[in-house]
């Protein structure tokens, strides 16, 4: 055990240590996995409470800084599953419009009391239904795309009503983990209702059929962020 990092010497890891030699790790990385995810659950759920329902990645990540990149004053902005309205209000105080929809009644509720502005309108619809008649300068999907099965189709609608996109999509690549866990037929995804966690080829290729050029393409904090605009060509 002289191999073990310091803060690993103590005698209760020591211990644990001697029962992990002896146990098949066969069945120990699964029921690691099982125990690790829902400790990661709880721990969401307990830091979530505690900054009054909003999880406070937002202010740790500041991933919205990469939309805000973008908008301007005179713009109008789509915000497409919105979820509880905080980045809605933070493209509110620099747009001149917000339109944010999410199909998850409890949330634009929550979005109303907590996040509402005089710019800013929250409906209760689906992506997927959703049939506005207006355009808008800007499209923003932050952590949506993945939830959507026919996501050509979704981007493609969205073009007929924006003139540029803007994408924040999990990378299955964010780390060795995910992918090791897959080999196994372990569940790898970071959200069970993720239809897909993309490689940069498919998030090219899904964006490309849906009719868009990739303008920018970024990655932090294990996320892609992308800003398209309409591919011409097509």
């Amino acid at each position: 055990m002289s191999n073990l990092p310091p803060n690993t010497r103590s005698w209760p890891w020591r211990v644990v240590h001697a029962v992990l030699l002896r146990t098949s790790p066969a069945f120990m990385i699964p029921a690691y996995i099982a125990l690790s995810d829902l400790f990661l659950s709880l721990a969401n759920l307990l830091v979530t409470r505690k900054h009054a329902g909003v999880h406070p990645k937002h202010d740790i990540m500041r991933f919205e800084e990469f939309f805000l990149r973008y908008v301007e004053p005179p713009h109008s902005v789509l915000d497409v599953g919105c979820s509880r309205g905080t980045v809605s209000s933070r493209l509110a105080a620099k747009a001149r419009l917000v339109t944010a929809i999410d199909f998850n009644t409890e949330h634009i509720e929550f979005a109303r009391a907590h996040h509402s502005a005089g710019n800013i309108r929250y409906i209760i619809a689906d992506a997927i239904t959703y049939q506005p008649n207006e355009r808008f300068d800007i499209c923003v999907l932050s952590n949506v795309l993945e939830h959507i099965d026919d996501r050509i189709g979704i981007v493609g609608k969205l073009r007929q009503i924006s003139d540029v996109l803007l994408v924040r999509v999990p990378a299955l690549d964010r780390d060795w983990w995910p992918l090791y866990r897959r080999s196994i037929g372990v569940e790898w995804r970071n959200d069970t209702t993720h239809y897909i966690e993309h490689t940069e080829e498919e998030l090219r290729a899904e964006l490309s059929a849906g009719g868009w050029k990739i303008d920018i393409l970024e990655r932090k904090w294990g996320e892609f962020y992308v800003k398209c605009s309409h591919d011409t060509a097509r």
